[in-house]
């Protein structure tokens, strides 16, 4: 809505994701902006995937179409084929008795270190095997949040970070 209200924004957007590939995802209207212009988007927040990686535009901005490439990834083919599909982290922690509301920053670095510990994870599981059972995954997975979720309260005590309740 308000990219209609920027003169040229569209040729700006076109422009901005042909020098940066990185798909971002901004949380408010000035990121939007930013976003969309050359030589700004590089200070939003990459979008990131469940390992808390980068996502990259495979598709020139200048085609009216989308289309992708199969990635050699062979972590996340074992998952695939396994039927194990691990989401995103949630917004908020709990420890037991302290509720932590995470603000987008600290929602987008738990995201960032959940899915690096989850990558590590997997591969150290998976290493060169071609099948693994989805238990074992899971479990893994589990596993792997659970750590993160530890080394974030972790921070979040070493920051001084309050919490939003305590029961």
């Amino acid at each position: 809505m308000l990219a209609g209200l920027v003169p040229y924004s569209s040729t700006g957007r076109l422009v901005a994701q042909t020098i940066d590939t990185t798909i971002r995802a901004p949380q408010n209207i000035g990121e939007q902006v930013q976003a969309n212009t050359p030589g700004l988007s590089q200070n939003v927040p990459a979008k990131v995937n469940v390992f808390g990686e980068p996502q990259t535009r495979e598709t020139p901005a200048i085609m009216p179409y989308t289309y992708s490439t199969e990635k050699d990834d062979h972590v996340t083919k074992v998952m695939a084929d396994a039927g194990v599909s691990p989401g995103f982290v949630g917004g908020s922690i709990t420890d037991g008795k302290n509720h932590y509301k995470l603000t987008e920053k600290e929602h987008y670095d738990y995201q960032v270190l959940a899915g690096q510990m989850l990558r590590k994870k997997m591969e150290s599981v998976i290493g060169n095997k071609d099948k693994v059972s989805a238990d074992t995954l899971d479990s893994a997975v589990r596993e792997a949040r659970a750590d993160s979720k530890k080394r974030q309260l972790r921070i979040f005590k070493d920051t001084g970070r309050q919490p939003n309740t305590t029961e």
